[in-house]
């Protein structure tokens, strides 16, 4: 009967123990998070959408330029169609760029939510350890894609920006039939 009692005793006091969890480095942890979502947030503020809008005016000015400039009576041949596609491939970059940031400055907004969710979750003990330390993994993998994809974005953007400048030099001087 007294080791009954004993394990009784034990068990209350482990339950007790595990309702009393003290969450102060996953709190710390959060922090960090969020802080780190609101780096994030300031280079993806910065990512210059306007300037992708701009090339899209300019792409349009060059390919009514194109049309002025193509013998209407013919087609045209193989090497003005692929230097014509490929201002059409950059033009898909600058189209898209503003719906890409938009995404990730909602995911962003949503993931900062949802931490100081969990914040106010792990101060009131309402939570089991396994399940925070699983949804801080995943908040930090969750995080680095987010970082890969405005690197991917700003990147791709930088790069046919500066494709599509070369295409408007070379422009200016071939022949197009």
């Amino acid at each position: 009967m007294k080791l009954n009692k004993s394990l009784l005793l034990v068990l209350f006091g482990l339950m007790l123990f595990s309702f009393c969890t003290n969450f102060s480095h996953e709190i710390i942890q959060v922090k960090e998070l969020q802080s780190k979502y609101d780096h994030l947030s300031i280079k993806v503020d910065s990512v210059d959408v306007k300037l992708s809008a701009n090339k899209l005016k300019e792409y349009d000015n060059i390919i009514d330029s194109f049309r002025n400039r193509m013998d209407k009576e013919k087609l045209p041949n193989q090497s003005t169609m692929n230097f014509i596609n490929q201002f059409r491939s950059a033009k898909q970059t600058f189209k898209r760029t503003p719906k890409k940031v938009s995404r990730l400055k909602k995911s962003i907004k949503t993931n900062i939510e949802q931490l100081t969710n969990l914040e106010n979750d792990l101060r009131n003990k309402s939570l089991k350890k396994q399940d925070v330390v699983n949804f801080l993994n995943e908040e930090k993998l969750e995080l680095e894609r987010l970082y890969k994809d405005h690197y991917n974005i700003v990147s791709e953007l930088n790069a046919q920006i500066t494709r599509f400048d070369s295409l408007i030099i070379q422009s200016k001087s071939i022949t197009l039939n």
